[in-house]
């Protein structure tokens, strides 16, 4: 163990002991074990943290949310090793659908469309990769959508020309035609008695 700046260093695997003394006492203790990181670990920034120590693989986002991911150090069972890393360099297997801007050990991504990515980081010499599966539309699904927009106003347009004046009190005055209140007017596949 060496001295640091930050605190110390671990330099080599095993356990370490820290004593809390208060006078001959000793006031309190704590046991660290440290281990070689062997890759590196791809974890939810905040609020999902796992209990077994081991990162939560795939990741689960939605489509059009901003999330924090972290990259840590990972010991050759997929156990989390605390400790600073170097800056990380984030990237996305297709960042049409999950894009990622790198802010040191923090990648924030930003889902864009439902499909399953792969987001991968590099920091130093360790590098790791995780699945992200993106919930929401698929790319292109909201095509159909705005399509239907598009055509809404020249229904609406058509409606209005061939709709009753206005002015009519009961809504079916005039010559023009109306799809509403027309009586004994035909539907579908009845053809029936009417003017």
């Amino acid at each position: 163990m060496q001295s640091t700046p930050a605190g110390v260093s671990i330099t080599q695997p095993g356990y370490l002991a820290f004593l809390a003394w208060q006078g001959a006492d000793v006031a309190n203790y704590a046991h660290i074990l440290a281990r070689n990181p062997v890759s590196l670990g791809l974890s939810y920034a905040c609020g999902l943290e796992p209990t077994d120590g081991a990162a939560v693989a795939p990741l689960a986002l939605d489509a059009g949310s901003v999330e924090w991911v972290i990259a840590f150090p990972e010991a050759d069972d997929g156990t989390m090793l605390a400790g600073g890393s170097p800056a990380c360099t984030f990237s996305s297997s297709a960042p049409e659908l999950l894009s990622v801007q790198g802010r040191g050990v923090i990648g924030v991504v930003t889902p864009l469309a439902g499909a399953t990515v792969t987001l991968s980081a590099r920091c130093g010499a360790l590098a790791g990769a995780v699945a992200v599966q993106i919930a929401g539309p698929p790319p292109g699904a909201g095509s159909d959508a705005s399509d239907e927009s598009e055509e809404a106003p020249r229904d609406a347009s058509v409606d209005a020309a061939t709709a009753p004046d206005a002015a009519a009190p009961d809504g079916n005055e005039g010559d023009a035609p109306s799809d509403v209140n027309q009586g004994d007017a035909p539907s579908e596949g009845n053809q029936g008695d009417a003017p």
